[in-house]
């Protein structure tokens, strides 16, 4: 009877409310936006243990619920000639210790309302705990047990290279996943960077042993980082954190991975699908790290390029052309090195045409400034996103490992929105044409071959006339 009377009462007090509003009490145009604001980092204080644990603390929100990660300067690019090995190493990190096995290790994350999660990156690592601030000692402790007391028993080895390799399978099937590989391999060479997906041999020859030197080397308390974002008694915590971890081995030095050598490695990689209906392209070439003076430019210059939906090549191969339905452009960054690619899901009859539009875009770009209405409606994109990716715990966590990864300093972070802002229309021409140099460039095609060496044959202005075989 309530909800019958709320739908006869609505409508009603609507057409009330209506009729005493007129178009004349609405502004004929909207305000304008306000001035961009920095990133304001709440107050981060940061200590070492003896051992050279790093940590640091990130007072964040008002939900009684902290983040905390537990992060260390490798992955896989300490995999050696054993692809996946720090994969693997993480996994078991949450499988069993000397006194917990994995349900027990769930079971005690939930009843703090939270679990144990790990990621694995190409520079950086981490385990990770989420949970009600009640329970922040308690979580610290079992951080430091799953690390420093995990058994690496040969079932739960076993299952996780079964259970790594049948997604690698999955991943290499697709086209995508090839696109990937080929282009990564182009950018980096021999260069642990280039590594995508272990084969099959390399996954399988990781033994208990080779786990437990990868632990003993790289994860120990001289390379590791930990994060504690949320509401906590940080004298409380300090006490936690020195009982929980200051048995851990302080380990020895840690030789830095070499940057990759500089190589433009141009030219067209064809890798055959037979049959295919559409053609999965990706098009790149090295540019500067992320510690570069120009980055934050190039940041600007590829979201308005192929960045965000509204972008020029989304706009005119998606919208416009239809020839594909989810291009997007990217910078991606490891440690010292970086890529910018734009990649495509094309129709294959349209690979030739997609490609030189995105050709003639990037060239247009490097001869005419955007205009100002353009260039201010991707800096305030790009300020918004900023500030929603800091929006939580673990978010205010990951800008800071982004940050102490690639050796850059706070300000980075609660100066980005000026900096972005601070972009003019001629430096983003100018990085256009210093860092995407389109004889330069890689091209992957991923493809029905017949088909694609006739769609190629009309591609312009980029290395494409010699077929890889």
């Amino acid at each position: 009877m309530k909800r019958i009377f709320s739908q006869l009462i609505t409508p009603i007090m609507f057409a009330v409310m209506s009729a005493s509003v007129t178009a004349s009490d609405f502004p004929s145009t909207p305000p304008a936006p306000g001035e961009p604001k920095d990133f304001a980092l709440p107050s981060v204080s940061s200590y070492t243990l003896p051992n050279g644990l790093q940590v640091t603390f990130i007072p964040y929100g008002e939900t009684p619920k902290s983040t905390m990660v537990l992060q260390f300067d490798t992955g896989n690019q300490h995999d050696d000639t054993q692809g996946g090995l720090a994969d693997i190493v993480f996994e078991l990190l949450k499988q069993g210790t000397d006194t917990l096995d994995a349900s027990a290790i769930a079971t005690q994350a939930a009843s703090m309302g939270g679990q144990v999660s790990t990621r694995v990156g190409m520079n950086s690592s981490h385990i990770a705990l989420d949970v009600l601030s009640e329970f922040n000692r308690e979580a610290v402790s079992l951080l430091a047990t799953l690390v420093a007391s995990s058994m690496f028993e040969e079932t739960d080895l076993q299952r996780a290279i079964q259970n790594q390799w049948r997604d690698i399978e999955v991943a290499r099937s697709r086209a995508q996943g090839q696109a990937v590989v080929a282009f990564y391999e182009k950018m980096y060479g021999e260069h642990p960077y280039s590594h995508i997906y272990p084969t099959k041999a390399e996954l399988h020859s990781i033994t208990r042993d080779d786990v437990r030197e990868f632990a003993e080397t790289y994860l120990t308390a001289s390379n590791a980082h930990l994060y504690i974002a949320g509401r906590f008694n940080q004298t409380q915590m300090q006490n936690a954190i020195r009982n929980a971890f200051e048995d851990l081995p302080a380990g020895g030095p840690i030789a830095p991975v070499a940057p990759p050598a500089q190589q433009a490695a141009p030219g067209l990689t064809l890798i055959p699908r037979e049959g295919a209906v559409q053609a999965t392209v990706r098009i790149g070439q090295r540019t500067v790290p992320m510690s570069h003076k120009d980055y934050v430019p190039l940041e600007v210059m590829n979201t308005l390029l192929g960045g965000m939906f509204s972008s020029r090549i989304t706009q005119n191969i998606r919208e416009d052309k239809g020839y594909t339905y989810s291009p997007r452009s990217a910078l991606y960054s490891y440690k010292d090195a970086s890529v910018w690619y734009q990649a495509a899901d094309i129709q294959a009859e349209s690979t030739g045409d997609a490609i030189n539009e995105i050709v003639k875009e990037i060239s247009g770009l490097q001869e005419i400034p955007p205009p100002a209405e353009e260039l201010q409606g991707v800096k305030n994109y790009m300020s918004g996103l900023f500030v929603l990716r800091n929006s939580s715990r673990a978010g205010v966590i990951a800008q800071l490992v982004r940050l102490n990864v690639n050796d850059l300093p706070q300000a980075r972070l609660t100066d980005y929105i000026s900096m972005v802002n601070q972009v003019s229309a001629e430096q983003v021409s100018r990085v256009a044409v210093e860092y995407l140099n389109l004889d330069d460039m890689s091209v992957i095609v991923v493809g029905d071959k017949q088909q694609m060496n006739e769609q190629l044959s009309v591609v312009e202005k980029l290395p494409v006339t010699q077929l890889e075989k």
